[in-house]
């Protein structure tokens, strides 16, 4: 309990402490700029007008790197906006309304067989099951979003990669088996590892896992199949994910990590951009090929390690 009531102060003590010092970068930033103009009016004035022109370039350089950096405060503030939406609808269903699904559906269930007896499995057997699988479905994405807003594993350090992954396919792995999708993970016999937090990387191996099944979904494709691959070579990881979806269509391979960019109805665009921004963050780099060996999609990931 004290070292509780400790945390909770020294985050109000952090806090104030970004206020204060978004004011006073503000502060410094002003001061900085009347001295450079002071300085370069005191320069001689055969060099004054080049000095003036650079500073000028410099100002509208920097200018425009404030304003790329305000639209992704914004798009990552709308992210978690919706994330902690989502969040409270995730633990609200996880409790209550599927638990009152899995109990209804089992007492329908006992009593179709008693009252039906050998013509339960024709009426009521396959949609019982149907609402039973659902109910798993729902219940994954419930756990799978808490879990991913767990702040344990916000916090920087070892990221055992092949541990994630595995981790991620177990918890996914009612759904996906609800959509008859094949995840076969082909996973290099070393155990790479880089510095980061669990919780970006789940980000980029969830974003990729549901990248594919919306594509199924719109293609209509049938025996669907992913591919996750990991390859290490010269403390470096290539992780690719590949699917027997339809491809990358009607957009350019170079877009797909752009904001906002998404071909499918009701597609937000930005999941991709996640998995690119979180690659970059631990110096990696990211790629898309419209088709692979497996008829769809390859999305290839690399990333610098600490060991393997």
């Amino acid at each position: 309990d004290s070292l509780e009531w400790m945390a909770r102060r020294r985050m109000e003590v952090a806090e104030k402490r970004r206020a204060q010092q978004r004011n006073l970068t503000k502060e410094v930033a002003s001061l900085s700029k009347r001295k450079l103009d002071e300085v370069i009016e005191s320069t001689p004035k055969a060099v004054r007008g080049e000095l003036q022109e650079a500073a000028a370039a410099y100002d509208k350089s920097r200018d425009k790197q404030i304003d790329r950096l305000k639209k992704e405060v914004q798009l990552y503030r709308t992210l978690a906006t919706a994330g902690i939406t989502a969040a409270t609808f995730a633990h609200e269903s996880s409790g209550n309304p599927i638990k009152i699904i899995r109990v209804n559906i089992k007492t329908i269930s006992r009593r179709g067989r008693l009252k039906l007896a050998n013509e339960y499995d024709k009426v009521l057997k396959e949609p019982v099951e149907n609402v039973e699988m659902a109910a798993d479905s729902l219940g994954v994405l419930g756990s799978a979003t808490l879990d991913l807003l767990d702040h344990e594993k916000r916090k920087l350090g070892k990221v055992e990669v092949h541990q994630v992954i595995g981790k991620i396919l177990k918890t996914f792995e009612p759904f996906l088996k609800g959509r008859d999708v094949d995840v076969v993970p082909k996973l290099c016999s070393s155990k790479p590892y880089f510095r980061g937090c669990d919780a970006a990387f789940e980000s980029v191996i969830t974003n990729l896992l549901n990248n594919s099944l919306a594509f199924f979904e719109k293609a209509g494709t049938i025996n669907r199949r992913i591919v996750i691959q990991t390859e290490v070579q010269d403390s470096v990881l290539t992780l690719r994910v590949m699917d027997n979806g339809p491809g990358i269509v009607d957009i350019r391979a170079r877009d797909i990590w752009l904001p906002g960019q998404s071909t499918r109805s009701g597609g937000t665009g930005l999941g991709l951009t996640i998995v690119r921004d979180t690659v970059i963050d631990v110096g990696g780099t990211v790629d898309a090929k419209e088709r692979c060996e497996l008829g769809g999609a390859e999305i290839i990931i690399v990333i610098p390690l600490i060991g393997a």
